[in-house]
């Protein structure tokens, strides 16, 4: 039994690292998206009106 426990806690720590992992991922791909849709808006902003 303690050894399940033990077993137990260790999944849920690797579980909460991968999770805390997969959050940084996800906020940077959000920050690069948006610095994207600036550069392109400033881009846009910059061409002459046709």
């Amino acid at each position: 039994m303690q050894t399940q426990l033990l077993e137990t806690q260790l999944l849920i720590k690797n579980l909460s690292t991968q999770l805390h992992e997969l959050k940084d991922h996800m906020t940077e791909q959000r920050k690069q998206k948006q610095r994207l849709g600036l550069l392109n808006t400033t881009a846009n902003s910059l061409l002459p009106f046709q």
